[in-house]
């Protein structure tokens, strides 16, 4: 969300130079070749952060789904006594 209101600043008051830049530069990728190594580390951070996040919710998901299926053998052992 921080970003979004950063850009949606950025663009709202910046000059029509700053905006073409910032579009040539992280929209289109036209970098010198100095920065060329900045546009791929930022790459392959954003892909970590990614598949990180990823995997952290997917371990989440396993671990409420065992608790479940935990809950479920309860609730059905609750029943057989209940009926006994």
């Amino acid at each position: 969300m921080i970003i979004f209101v950063v850009v949606f600043t950025f663009f709202y008051n910046g000059t029509s130079e700053q905006k073409k830049e910032f579009i040539d530069k992280f929209i289109l990728l036209k970098f010198p070749k100095e920065e060329q190594s900045y546009v791929y580390f930022a790459l392959i951070l954003i892909v970590i952060v990614f598949v990180s996040t990823l995997n952290f919710y997917r371990n989440r998901l396993k671990i409420k789904e065992e608790r479940i299926e935990e809950l479920t053998k309860d609730i059905d052992k609750l029943h057989s006594v209940l009926l006994k």
